[in-house]
């Protein structure tokens, strides 16, 4: 089956919206396991350096009882907050041709958005 489409939204968060941009662009993305260690048990490095423009992460997570991996390369706009996730391995690719992730991240006031492109 090959599924296709774009789908686009906004989330409000209240935190800090550097902070959830540095998270995001892979800068501190090592901490995710620890935010949420029974969906995301592992968080490497494949390529560059943590929060680099162009490097490559693999995830290790659970969904539905199954335990996955997922390989992704980063692209960062600093100025507008932006992050370009592009799947390079993983089981969304036997779903899908690509699968692309894009978001940015706006501040506003006390709470941000987080806006998918």
């Amino acid at each position: 089956m090959d599924l296709g489409g774009k789908m686009e939204g906004e989330v409000e968060i209240k935190c800090d919206a550097d902070e959830l941009f540095q998270i995001g662009s892979g800068k501190k993305a090592h901490i995710v396991p620890n935010l949420s260690p029974d969906k995301v048990s592992k968080l490497d490095l494949h390529e560059g350096e943590w929060g680099d423009h162009g490097s490559i992460k693999v995830w290790t997570y659970v969904t539905e009882g199954k335990v996955g991996t997922f390989k992704e390369k980063v692209i960062i706009d600093e100025e507008n907050k932006t992050v370009h996730l592009t799947a390079v391995k993983g089981h969304c690719l036997d779903l899908y041709k690509s699968y692309n992730i894009i978001y940015q991240i706006i501040h506003k006031g006390e709470t941000m958005s987080s806006k998918s492109l």
